[in-house]
């Protein structure tokens, strides 16, 4: 990144720090805070241990060099700005969640599908934890991140957080049943199997586990029985005999159960009780935009390209080094080298990537 794209984007993200106030969170005088300057781009330099007092001392920082990144600890210490940890006095953590685009298995558009992650996983914290209060964040970039507010969970070590982990990724469910989760896995086998025969699907789904002849029949049969279903919800496959073909088609579907119904969150997250974290409603140096607090009412009709985009419409003239193509505000772009002129927000982008 040459000078004067710094220079521009120190300018850009100066304006956008003097008309939006930082996020506070709670206890933010006993939160730690880091920095990563625009100064020092490309390098990912990180400026930390520091503690503030106020939003006005805060802020003061922030403008004095404008920041790429902006974090703060989810730990609460009683020596926030000490350089040592041992020396910070940690207090407890709130309970922290990531789920990356980049880190979701399979194809398709993987930051559509991080956002239902997220959902999923506010749904569970809410209905299996008894979480009251969570916010939830757009990354500013390729993920979103939810917070547990509430006070019981912040005195957790890494060990239970980690526990917290294995149950919504169901990393080992075979071995403890994890309170339910083996059930909820049951029962989605058993709905999976229910539609297959309600829409005529079971021969075909058979045939496609080399399951056929005589055995193949006898099953379809078997699937006449409503009673089946509520054997297959207690785990009971015996009633399909013993084979390599239906022991493999048994395994299948509970993986695949286990997949839908489990949630991609990025475990060393949740396990690190001193981690720092993006600032809401602060600007993303990859991209320029903004890691976007959000209700959970707000996060299905949710478009990054659109709703978190911290600058205007305002044509001006960048040079394209390499061809690009994106999309932004309803607009698609592709770009081949040279001087072209872009609205304000679609050039920042190109800036920070």
């Amino acid at each position: 990144m040459d000078d004067m794209t710094k220079a521009y984007l120190q300018r850009k993200f100066s304006e956008y720090y003097m008309d939006n106030d930082p996020f506070v969170p709670r206890d933010m005088e006993r939160r730690e805070w880091a920095f990563v300057a625009i100064s020092t781009l490309p390098d990912f330099v990180m400026q930390r241990h520091m503690g503030f007092e106020s939003v006005m001392e805060l802020k003061a920082q922030i403008l004095s060099n404008p920041p790429a990144h902006i974090y703060y600890s989810s730990a609460f210490y009683t020596n926030p700005n000490a350089e040592k940890m041992e020396d910070k006095g940690w207090l407890g953590a709130e309970l922290i969640f990531d789920i990356d685009a980049d880190h979701i298995s399979g194809k398709g558009n993987k930051l559509q599908r991080a956002k239902k992650e997220i959902m999923k996983l506010y749904d569970i914290l809410e209905s299996r934890f008894g979480v009251e209060e969570m916010e939830i964040v757009f990354s500013g970039s390729r993920g979103y991140h939810i917070h547990v507010l509430d006070r019981e969970f912040t005195g957790l070590g890494s060990a239970e957080r980690r526990e917290i982990v294995e149950f919504l990724t169901l990393s080992d469910y075979r071995i403890t049943g994890f309170d339910g989760r083996l059930e909820e896995i049951y029962g989605c086998v058993a709905e999976v199997l229910r539609k297959a025969v309600r829409r005529g699907k079971l021969e075909e789904l058979l045939k496609r586990h080399g399951i056929g002849g005589k055995q193949k029949a006898r099953i379809i049969e078997l699937f006449s029985d409503d009673a089946i279903f509520s054997r297959i919800k207690k785990g009971d496959f015996s009633f399909l005999g013993k084979s390599k073909r239906v022991e493999s088609f048994v395994s299948f579907l509970i993986e695949a159960c286990a997949r839908k119904i489990s949630v991609e969150v990025d475990a060393p997250v949740t396990g690190d009780i001193k981690r720092l974290i993006r600032l809401p409603n602060s600007l993303h140096g990859k991209t320029g935009f903004v890691a976007k607090l959000l209700s959970y009412h707000e996060l299905e009709g949710f478009d990054p390209f659109s709703d978190a985009l911290a600058f205007g419409e305002e044509k001006i003239k960048v040079v394209v080094k390499k061809k690009v193509k994106f999309r932004m505000n309803g607009e698609v772009y592709e770009l081949h080298p040279g001087n072209v002129k872009l609205p304000e927000c679609a050039a920042i982008f190109l800036m920070c990537r």
